[in-house]
């Protein structure tokens, strides 16, 4: 009787040891999910390269992008001359996912205009599966 008593005892201790990890899994694995969901509402400043909330942010268009900044006098410089912040910055083609660097003022792209919005592309061939049915792309 003893016997089956102390078996007792320890299976239902192992119960609650597992049952407590699996709550403790389960904890850091929501904790990482709300610090990805976090990360992944930030943007980062064109001008001064600053980390910033992307609802907090300050904003302007330029080409039919959107792009953010952390303070005042970073967006006065930007819109003065974006050219200067812009090259080096990588677009993704919606087409073929293919990032493409934007080379600076004055070097041709491939982009067109959608719904006021501009989208660059890698190839006149992805430019034109685009205008034939943006919807495709844009999911």
């Amino acid at each position: 009787m003893l016997g089956r008593f102390l078996l007792a005892s320890v299976v239902v201790s192992l119960l609650v040891i597992v049952g407590c990890t699996k709550k403790e899994e389960t904890s850091k694995a929501e904790e990482q999910t709300k610090k990805v969901g976090t990360i992944a509402m930030k943007v980062t400043d064109p001008v001064c390269g600053m980390l910033i909330e992307k609802e907090q942010a300050l904003k302007a268009e330029h080409s039919g992008m959107t792009h953010y900044f952390c303070a005042e006098q970073c967006k006065e410089n930007f819109l003065k001359e974006p050219h200067k912040y812009l090259e080096g910055m990588k677009v993704v083609d919606p087409v073929c996912g293919m990032e493409i660097e934007h080379k600076g003022a004055g070097i041709p792209h491939i982009a067109t205009r959608y719904q006021g919005k501009t989208y660059h592309f890698c190839s006149v061939d992805c430019k034109d599966k685009f205008e034939r049915e943006p919807g495709k792309f844009l999911k």
